[in-house]
């Protein structure tokens, strides 16, 4: 037997010894308080609590709740847990000491008797058929790890999603410059690279293996399967072999000369943007193949306009290029011809000396033909030189009374014959 100090009440020893008799708590959190502060001022690191065995990251700050010392990156879970971002830390210094006996509760303690290791004392042992187990700090425990091991594989999974986001964005915009050569690599890269990306999801570790309590699963092959279908490029851009064009088969020297070019997909469809390099030239078969560059105006909806003014008469050929590829039935063939210059006509000696000129028609060969009050045809080279006189004043075959209209076509000339109310043809041989 032997006398309590405070309350002078005799206990008896019981068998086993003084380790066997009941716990005294509030002296043995004096105890553990009096432990915590001796590591708090010491000069010495404290290893984490939470931290692996051998880790090399000392402890910053204790956790007046779990009662564990903490490093900087395990404060950081600590704080991003719902059940313990709440609770007091202090730090390793001589006032976090000093706030521990205000601030520290008490620690769980667990029942001494043999098969009861796991209950929680609370004001006596809950012996019966129904254990009450409390499992809080094991799955706080439980938490921090696996936090830490799904903060790993987060980071990793997003940087996939980041690369699998870049190659998303270089698509789109080497889609918008029309590059085909660009095209086709990028076609080729990115399914290599998302290969890759689904190589490296299949080596993640998706299981954290810190604890059996909790486990954690993915679904691979869904995950595989949404992956997968980033994996398709369906090309929408414009095919310089479908594009289309129009224009006349024959330009005027210094004058004008318009071509409209519309761009299609290879399908043949309407490509309504703009933005690509369309370029169109003329060039000369006989000047020493001299050229004549375009100007060239994109409307922006698909659509572009190229003007062009030839500088010599004869064959030359059309060329027109998108993105450096020549577009559908290009080259062309292309006649220019002289222009009509009025101004020379009308002072040409010849001309002048017409009585009373009807009516006007010019060949396709540039020649002028000119009905004239004196019941004759009049035919004029282009410089103005009288080069015959077609008919004479009658009613018979070959004569006129005031022809007042001229029409060619080809070697026929249509003669409105109006004193003999009548239309004349004539085949006429035009000279070379």
């Amino acid at each position: 037997m032997f006398q309590c100090p405070i309350c002078e009440q005799n206990t008896s020893i019981p068998v086993g010894g003084a380790s066997v008799l009941p716990q005294n708590l509030h002296l043995g959190f004096e105890v553990e308080v009096a432990g915590y502060k001796s590591k708090m001022t010491s000069n010495s690191d404290v290893a984490c609590d939470q931290c692996a065995e051998g880790s090399s990251d000392p402890a910053m700050v204790f956790c007046c709740a779990c009662h564990h010392f903490l490093c900087t990156f395990c404060l950081e879970h600590h704080k991003r847990n719902r059940i313990v971002s709440k609770h007091k830390i202090v730090g390793l210094d001589q006032e976090g000491a000093r706030q521990l006996h205000a601030t520290m509760r008490p620690g769980d303690h667990y029942c001494s008797q043999p098969n009861h290791e796991d209950n929680k004392l609370n004001s006596y042992c809950e012996t019966c058929s129904l254990l009450k187990k409390t499992l809080l700090s094991e799955l706080v425990a439980i938490s921090l790890s696996k936090t830490t091991a799904l903060t790993l594989q987060k980071e990793q999974f997003e940087k996939m999603v980041g690369d699998i986001g870049h190659y998303t964005d270089m698509a789109s915009q080497i889609l918008q410059t029309h590059k085909d050569h660009e095209i086709v690599a990028l076609g080729r890269l990115i399914p290599t690279e998302l290969q890759a990306t689904l190589r490296s999801v299949q080596t993640i570790s998706l299981t954290p293996n810190q604890h059996s309590n909790i486990s954690v699963s993915v679904k691979t092959d869904d995950l595989v399967r949404q992956l997968s279908k980033l994996g398709e490029i369906i090309v929408f851009f414009p095919s310089p072999s479908s594009c289309t064009w129009m224009s006349t088969s024959v330009a005027k020297v210094r004058t004008r000369y318009l071509v409209k070019v519309q761009s299609k997909t290879s399908k043949g469809e309407e490509y309504p943007h703009g933005g690509i390099e369309v370029k169109g030239e003329m060039r000369s078969k006989t000047h020493n193949g001299a050229v004549v560059y375009g100007e060239v105006e994109d409307h922006r909806d698909g659509t572009y306009t190229i003007t062009l003014i030839p500088q010599t008469v004869g064959p030359h050929q059309l060329l027109i290029t998108m993105d450096g590829q020549h577009v559908q039935n290009s080259p062309n063939d292309l006649d220019v011809r002289p222009k009509r210059d009025y101004h020379t006509l009308c002072n040409a000696q010849q001309v002048i000396q017409c009585n009373r000129p009807l009516c006007v028609a010019i060949h396709d060969n540039g020649d002028i033909y000119v009905g004239s009050y004196d019941h004759c045809i009049y035919m004029f080279d282009q410089t103005g030189q009288l080069k015959n006189t077609i008919g004479s004043s009658g009613s018979g075959d070959g004569q006129f009374s005031y022809p007042w209209g001229i029409s060619i076509k080809g070697d026929v000339l249509y003669v409105a014959d109006s004193g003999n109310h009548r239309v004349a043809n004539i085949k006429w041989k035009v000279p070379s």
